[in-house]
């Protein structure tokens, strides 16, 4: 039988940016401590991250995260998530993702795929239906729409890992009779560098077609094969992050804060 592994998050944020299009956070609370790169993990969180993270897993592993903005519950971000590889026809996953209260919410359900072409080559793609809900006082709308991602990862040289992502290529609103707001568009690139089995460096551009250019970076060191202690930063807007995590033989607990 599969060992299944387990993965907790919980991140509290003392100052994050808030606009429509926030169940597009990153997930995971390794990403967030490491200044919010994402794209170049070979984790569970690349199901919502970049799909073909997954392609390299090798066993079922579930996920939980919780975020908290401001310290507002009606402004915290929850997240579960799951990915199933298979022997031959490539890895697969999906996640759920919370946000906001039942005056304001929005969710995604996202429908991930990802394979290995080559030993050191993966591609993954994915399906994600999005929907807002606003209750008032004398009415309430929703509304909801499908996108998708495209993503590529690569090891070139050894212990060097590449990777570029895509969300909402096509540019896809979100609409209903007296409501319409454009999902962003993100075009991501990262590196990830081992410099040995406990420390790494990773860093990534990320740009909105709508914003300016964004740059992240972190670092990762582990003590032991179980402590893991994180910091990074990200920029326009300058936030800065940190986290501490624990990894058992089929468990793994992450803690972080950005500021």
């Amino acid at each position: 039988m599969k060992k299944i592994s387990i993965l907790m998050f919980l991140c509290i944020c003392s100052l994050s940016a808030v606009f429509a299009g926030n169940t597009r956070s990153n997930s995971g609370a390794r990403a967030v401590a490491l200044g919010q790169s994402s794209i170049s993990f070979r984790d569970l969180w690349a199901v919502a991250n970049n799909q073909a993270g997954i392609a390299f897993l090798k066993r079922p592993v579930l996920g939980v995260a919780y975020e908290e903005r401001f310290r507002m519950k009606e402004m915290s971000l929850k997240t579960v998530a799951f990915a199933l590889p298979t022997n031959r026809i490539g890895n697969f996953g999906a996640s759920f993702t919370y946000f906001g209260d039942t005056e304001y919410n929005e969710s995604r359900i996202n429908l991930a795929y990802g394979r290995m072409l080559g030993e050191h080559f993966a591609m993954g793609v994915a399906f994600d239906y999005i929907g807002m809900s606003v209750e008032g006082n004398s009415e309430s709308a929703s509304a909801g729409t499908v996108t998708g991602e495209l993503g590529i990862m690569a090891e070139p040289i050894e212990n060097l890992w590449l990777s570029a992502h895509v969300y909402n290529p096509f540019g896809v609103k979100i609409s209903e009779a007296n409501y319409e707001e454009k999902l962003p568009t993100l075009l991501r690139f990262g590196a990830l560098y081992h410099f040995d089995e406990d420390l790494l460096f990773v860093a990534e551009i990320e740009k909105d077609i709508d914003y300016d250019v964004r740059v992240k970076a972190g670092v990762e060191y582990t003590v032991l094969d179980k402590f893991i202690f994180r910091g990074g930063i990200a920029t326009k807007p300058t936030e800065y992050s940190g986290g501490f995590g624990l990894r058992l033989k089929s468990f793994c607990l992450d803690l972080t804060h950005r500021i």
